[in-house]
């Protein structure tokens, strides 16, 4: 994880990632790779409504099960940027990934 000095820090302030939308319960979930029992709750989602469609529900928890990546991929891209032009592809790339997840598209 990098610091806003552009050095790594020893640990995120927010719950871990991968997060991942549960595929039953309306909740998304931090998952540890070494817990073969699943996730932790970091948030739960509130039902489809006349004000919310399901799909919007959905799109939702997408979104908010990205945000590790995203805001990784966005310090990322940041520092890469930073270091002048010949690093713009790559950074786009590192974005572009991000976005999709966030999206659905992954």
């Amino acid at each position: 994880m990098l610091t806003a000095d552009h050095t790594r820090s020893v640990r995120p302030m927010h719950t871990p990632g991968p997060w991942a939308v549960h595929p039953v319960v309306a909740r998304v979930e931090a998952f540890d790779a070494l817990d073969p029992d699943g996730g932790t709750p970091v948030c739960e989602m509130l039902w489809p409504t006349e004000l919310r469609t399901e799909a919007e529900t959905d799109a939702n928890a997408r979104l908010i099960a990205a945000a590790p990546d995203l805001l990784q991929a966005a310090k990322e891209a940041l520092a890469i940027l930073r270091q002048g032009a010949p690093g713009w592809g790559v950074a786009k790339d590192i974005l572009g990934t991000a976005i999709a997840k966030a999206e659905g598209r992954t």
